[in-house]
């Protein structure tokens, strides 16, 4: 029976993410028009003020740690971590302009912090990713202030979150992709609430308030969702893909376009609405 090997699967981690990075670049326009509503949203949850510090953990190609620079103002400061050495220096263009951002290359889970430095720590997608999420919450906890808080989003269940689970679930169906070792982390590996309120709780968080929120991610057409899907999938997999027959790929693909049909809307356009579970801990 296999095992999960956390070391093992965050040298591959960095190395997706290295590798997606230029994908993801490419539909940053189009994914921010649909994610600033949950960067937005996190903001409003830890009613960041002038002069705050603030951390975003995962902060792939620049948010919500740039958002937040805005806020915090010249008196305040923002450090955003990131494994991802590509993503980050992507980041970093993204914020040349803006003189209170440290940006880190780091794992989040062992980012050397002082205790009782951080105001408001931030996370966009990215805490779903970690292998040993109660002992990271504990680590928060201590670099918090008192009174301080986490406000971070996870995605919700899958098949309520089409933009990044549609195409990877017809791929994995289709090339029987077995399940992940148990124990794995991954887009979904915090999608039930009542799980993750009892992580952060165990970490020794008392006040802990979670919401659902849909967020609208608007395609022109299903070729344009897989053409997104064909970017933003792992390299590993476009490999897999590759090795198949060509009318065999073609068949997947089109299975993709044909699942892309079904969220089409009055005006043509394909609109992925995906669930957020965002909450604020403290």
């Amino acid at each position: 029976m296999a095992v999960f090997d956390p070391v093992q699967y965050k040298m591959t981690q960095k190395r997706v993410w290295d590798e997606l990075s230029n994908g993801w670049l490419k539909w940053d326009t189009l994914f921010e028009n649909g994610a600033k509503k949950i960067t937005g949203r996190l903001l409003d949850l830890a009613d960041i003020q002038k002069g705050f510090s603030v951390l975003d953990i995962g902060t792939g190609l620049g948010e919500p740690a740039l958002s937040a620079a805005v806020l915090v103002g010249t008196d305040g400061r923002v450090v955003a971590v990131e494994q991802s050495e590509k993503m980050l220096s992507i980041a970093k263009d993204k914020g040349a302009h803006l003189g209170n951002i440290t940006f880190i290359n780091s794992d989040a889970e062992v980012v050397k912090l002082s205790e009782n430095s951080i105001d408001v720590a931030l996370s966009r997608w990215g805490i779903m990713f970690l292998p040993h999420p109660v002992e990271f919450f504990k680590m928060i906890r201590k670099v918090l202030v008192p009174g301080g808080s986490l406000v971070a989003s996870v995605w919700g269940d899958p098949p309520k979150v089409p933009m990044i689970g549609l195409a990877f679930g017809i791929i994995a169906q289709a090339i029987k992709l077995p399940p992940p070792v148990e124990g794995t982390p991954g887009p979904f590996s915090m999608s039930n609430e009542d799980k993750l309120r009892g992580m952060l709780l165990e970490a020794g968080f008392n006040d802990v308030y979670l919401e659902s929120i849909p967020v609208e991610f608007v395609l022109e057409s299903p070729e344009e969702y897989m053409d997104y899907s064909n970017d933003t999938i792992p390299v590993w997999l476009k490999q897999r893909l590759q090795e198949l027959p060509k009318d065999q790929l073609d068949q997947i693909w089109s299975e993709v376009g044909s699942a892309a049909l079904r969220y089409k809307g009055a005006d043509g356009k394909i609109h992925m609405t995906s669930e957020t579970v965002c909450f604020k801990a403290k």
